[in-house]
């Protein structure tokens, strides 16, 4: 039988690519895919946060680091996040941070040609289905940010 997440997945989906969109690549784990655009992107987002953010206040000595350092330094910190890789580059992201039994969303982020469709809602959707999954998280939160 099929969760409610997955079920409303679905329906967002058909809803999206009704309206003529590109389909959303399925997402991929940034921790398991280390491909040079994911460890780019990784580092990108990473050195170039939301000055007004939580993330840039707690991570402000990271972007001192090495950027060869930057990736491990933030897995180590528990961050991850769900990848959307569209023929080779990043067009998505979703990252989160593990803090005991909960998983904390904090920064969304849609290029093209995802931009504008409604992939966000899906994007989190997959969040929520992936802590769904994960042993030991009870509890899956997404901050109030801004979402590009």
């Amino acid at each position: 039988m099929p969760s409610a997440s997955a079920d409303l997945r679905r329906r967002l989906l058909s809803i999206v690519e009704r309206r003529g969109h590109v389909p959303l690549p399925d997402p991929v784990l940034a921790r398991a895919h280390q491909t040079g655009a994911v460890r780019d992107s990784l580092v990108w987002w990473a050195t170039h946060p939301n000055p007004s953010g939580t993330f840039a206040a707690r991570t402000r000595w990271l972007r001192r680091l090495p950027r060869a350092w930057v990736v491990s330094a933030m897995f180590a910190l528990r961050y991850d996040g769900l990848i959307y890789v569209d023929a080779g580059a990043v067009a998505g992201h979703v990252f989160f941070q593990r803090r005991g039994p909960e998983l904390h969303a904090f920064s969304t982020a849609v290029g093209p040609p995802f931009d504008r469709g409604g992939y966000s809602v899906v994007m989190l959707l997959h969040f929520v289905a992936y802590a769904s999954q994960v042993p030991g998280v009870r509890r899956a939160a997404s901050a109030a940010a801004r979402t590009t």
